[in-house]
């Protein structure tokens, strides 16, 4: 009994050690095949039999699951990440708190803000900003002018709601409309400038015939000299004089309505510069005008519209007082040929920025005010476009973009 006894309780110790060492074997397996979901490896039990085979195997299906459907929905995420990425539109993405989560490129172009975080953060931009974003409501699209970086922009600005794990997020898109909208402007212009340029010819035209044929009888008639005949004689050219400066007026309708199309040929900014420096050594002489090339580069254009415009924009720095006027050729961030006239002159107060290009308006006492309408429809001809900064103290930068 002594020996059994003994033998008995060796073989329990022995029994508690082998479940032991067997609980921390699974256990380590089990951590072992945590670690493998955890790094997406495949995991290989140290056991033997047709049951640790089986458990091989379904472990590693189990990973192998998970791993393709993290592939999916790690696609997915690219996908949806380069989608946000190229989309023409602006988005913004944001909670409660006013922190951003997703933020594409095309937003911070059009907010030139390379590094915001929280929408209070936008207030560095325009001080409006947060308070437009506040502002929203969803499904009602808002329309906005804003300063940014001393350029005018339209914004058009959309909010939408969405729930992501039972947390409210913010969407916005915004689209500079500027473009669209100048388009627009620019045929709506067209369209009244001819019927206004049909209606005036044709009330004007016989009224100048029939003045002129007047005078030309009343001189033959031979009257007497008196007052009476000379305040006729005075008022008849009045009229006709009245006549003729109506014509002029209507003649500079039809300089902003009849641009030439543009005949495109393929130039160099090196050769294009040497043309407009020589055209500009006389007349402007007096006035540093400094050419630029940053980047070499080649644009299709026509080289006569285009210098057109540009000794409109010189011809306006001049009379604004300029003592440096500076053309600049570069490429744009996009890639696109850009030519920058940048002067030290008397700069345009903002609440005229959105008003320069409109045919007609001048800040000038003698301006005819077609100039800068001109050169708009010339750059919407090149399918380009042409903006402004300006401020009172700094000057003004006006962009040509090819």
């Amino acid at each position: 009994m002594l020996i059994t006894k003994a033998f008995f309780l060796l073989l329990w110790v022995l029994q508690i050690i082998t479940l032991i060492w067997y609980v921390n074997k699974t256990n380590r397996e089990l951590e072992n095949f945590l670690l493998s979901l955890k790094y997406m490896d495949k995991v290989l039990l140290t056991g033997s039999g047709k049951s640790f085979e089986r458990l091989n195997l379904t472990y590693n299906q189990i990973i192998e699951i998970i791993r393709a459907e993290r592939a999916v929905r790690e696609s997915e995420h690219q996908y949806f990440r380069e989608t946000v990425e190229h989309i023409n539109t602006g988005l913004i993405s944001y909670y409660n708190t006013g922190e951003i989560s997703i933020i594409n490129s095309v937003a911070k172009k059009i907010l030139n803000c390379g590094n915001c975080v929280s929408i209070d953060r936008l207030e560095k931009v325009n001080n409006e900003l947060p308070g437009i974003f506040q502002s929203l409501e969803p499904g009602r699209p808002q329309l906005h002018t804003l300063n940014i970086d001393n350029k005018l922009v339209k914004l058009s600005l959309n909010l939408a709601l969405l729930k992501i794990h039972n947390e409210e997020v913010r969407l916005v898109s915004l689209t500079d409309i500027k473009g669209e909208l100048e388009a627009g402007e620019l045929d709506a212009w067209q369209k009244l400038i001819r019927i206004l340029t049909h209606e005036i010819v044709n009330s004007v035209t016989p009224i100048n015939t029939l003045t002129t044929a007047m005078i030309s009888q009343f001189n033959k008639a031979g009257y007497p000299d008196n007052e009476h005949t000379r305040n006729l004689s005075s008022g008849f050219k009045a009229i006709k004089k009245r006549n003729t400066g109506l014509l002029t007026f209507v003649e500079s309708f039809q300089k902003v309505n009849k641009v030439p199309k543009p005949d495109l040929q393929t130039i160099g900014i090196e050769g294009f510069f040497g043309n407009l420096q020589s055209l500009l050594q006389e007349e402007y002489k007096a006035t540093n005008v400094v050419f630029r090339i940053e980047e070499h580069f080649t644009m299709e254009v026509d080289e006569q519209l285009i210098t057109q415009v540009l000794i409109n924009l010189i011809k306006n720095a001049v009379e604004a007082g300029a003592g440096k006027i500076e053309l600049i050729g570069k490429l744009a961030t996009s890639g696109r040929p850009q030519i920058r006239v940048n002067d030290n002159g008397h700069g345009i107060d903002e609440a005229y920025l959105d008003k320069i290009f409109i045919p007609f308006f001048s800040l000038k006492k003698e301006g005819s005010g077609i100039g800068l309408s001109l050169s708009r429809q010339i750059m919407s001809l090149h399918h380009g476009e042409i903006s402004i900064a300006s401020t009172d103290s700094s000057g003004t930068s006006i962009v040509l973009n090819f």
